[in-house]
């Protein structure tokens, strides 16, 4: 994010689902109605229904379309 104001891209979120896989640990969250999936590291300790402030890399996020799976 060089040159941006992390802040910019935070939010507010609730953990749903944690999924730990080794390498990573997958987040499901609730944004308000939204809900994402987050990639973090493995040292990272949450559970569900933990309130998380997050911030996003823009130039990272991935999206999919609700209806098909597929990527956009």
């Amino acid at each position: 994010m060089t040159g941006r104001d992390p802040a910019q891209y935070s939010f507010d979120a609730v953990v749903d689902v944690v999924e730990p896989l080794g390498s990573e640990i997958l987040l499901d969250l609730e944004a308000g109605p939204n809900v994402m999936v987050a990639r973090v590291e493995p040292t990272l300790r949450m559970k569900v229904h933990d309130p998380v402030r997050l911030a996003l890399n823009p130039e990272r996020l991935h999206f999919f379309d609700t209806k098909t799976q597929l990527s956009i």
